[in-house]
């Protein structure tokens, strides 16, 4: 019992420190994305809204795992709650790799993309939109499929603790 009390307090820690840095890398690409439209370069309100849908989408699975931390303290580890816990996790993860997929075609079909394979120009603000959205695609691609792998994991463990949940009450009404 002592050993779960101190996984769980240290895994809050972790949590509370991934979420510190959730909110300071939200405010920071925020700030960012407004710079971006001071520069020329492009609008900044597709930035911020992708930054808050993957912000919010993670605030939730973190706060999920903070309540399982928290059943875990309690002993109950292998709880109906816990399997509800990794369920709501999987669904973030999921919202949050469609919007990295919707994102993919966004960025693919962007003119600064288009345009920059056909006919270049010297334009400095086009060459960095081009480059910029590029990398935008690249981050989307792999964003996409962590947060699918993500996903299909906390569903795996949802059903792995709800199984063993079951068994544990099975247990319990026999003794």
């Amino acid at each position: 019992m002592r050993q779960q009390k101190k996984i769980s307090i240290y895994l809050k820690g972790i949590t509370g420190v991934l979420v510190a840095a959730i909110v300071g890398l939200t405010a920071y690409l925020s700030v960012t994305a407004v710079r971006i439209k001071s520069q020329g370069i492009g609008s900044p309100w597709q930035y911020i809204i992708w930054t808050y849908v993957y912000a919010i989408c993670c605030l939730v699975i973190l706060y999920q795992f903070y309540r399982i931390c928290c059943r875990i303290g309690m002993d109950e580890s292998f709880s109906m709650g816990n399997a509800k816990s990794f369920t709501s996790m999987e669904r973030a993860s999921y919202v949050a790799g469609m919007a990295a997929f919707i994102r993919i075609f966004w960025c693919m079909y962007t003119p600064a993309v288009i345009t920059a394979d056909i006919r270049p120009q010297l334009d400095e603000n086009f060459i960095a939109r081009a480059v910029d959205i590029r990398l935008v695609l690249l981050l989307s691609i792999f964003e996409f499929f962590i947060f699918i792998i993500f996903g299909l994991l906390c569903r795996a463990l949802s059903a792995l603790v709800a199984n063993a949940a079951a068994i544990k009450q099975e247990n319990e009404l026999t003794i």
